[in-house]
This record gives C-alpha cells, sequence and structure tokens, in this order.
C-alpha cells in the first residue's frame, strides 16, 4: 500500500535507538492522532502512561492508520530484549501479495 500526501511524511522503516527517540516518535504520533488525520488501530497501554515513565511494560505497542489512505504505521519497543522499530505496516492480504 502506497501512503498519500497527509502521511507521506512519516517514515516508512527506522530502527528507533535510544529511548529519547522513541518518546519523541510517540508524541509525533500522538500529535497526529490529535490533528485528526490519523486513527488509533491498537495499543498495548495509553500514550500518557508511556510519557510518564519511559519504559511502562515489557512490550509497547501503538499502531495508527492514515484516514485518508489507510496506511498503517507501527511503533513499538520491546524494552526486554532492548529493541524498538517505527515502520509503516504491510497491510496486504497474504492471499493477493503474489498476484
Amino acid at each position: 500500500m502506497n501512503t498519500c500526501e497527509t502521511c507521506n511524511f512519516l517514515m516508512d522503516d527506522h530502527t528507533i535507538y535510544t529511548p529519547k527517540e522513541y518518546l519523541a516518535i510517540l508524541a509525533d504520533m500522538q500529535q497526529c492522532l490529535k490533528q485528526g488525520d490519523f486513527i488509533l488501530v491498537e495499543q498495548t497501554c495509553n500514550f500518557d502512561d508511556v510519557l510518564k515513565s519511559t519504559w511502562y511494560s515489557d512490550y509497547i505497542e501503538h499502531i495508527i492508520q492514515c484516514k485518508k489512505c489507510g496506511s498503517q504505521f507501527v511503533c513499538y519497543a520491546n524494552t526486554y530484549h532492548g529493541s524498538a522499530r517505527f515502520y509503516r505496516k504491510d497491510t496486504t492480504p497474504h492471499s493477493q501479495a503474489n498476484i
């Protein structure tokens, strides 16, 4: 799925290296939601809980979706194993991926 003019400013794939970087991306996602161009699809905890306490849980994930084109963006942190990433989720059904 391609992005549109509403969401093309978001990164397609980005490894996150520091807690500060993760929190900045999460704050950007929250701002996208407040502006009304995106909807929250899924979350493991509230944004505010993470922003108050850097590593709220062993696994944190938030998924937002562009209202215009349907592209989904995932921000997650696996604090137990020390990895984090922001990426555009491939929402193409596997049955149609090789058509």
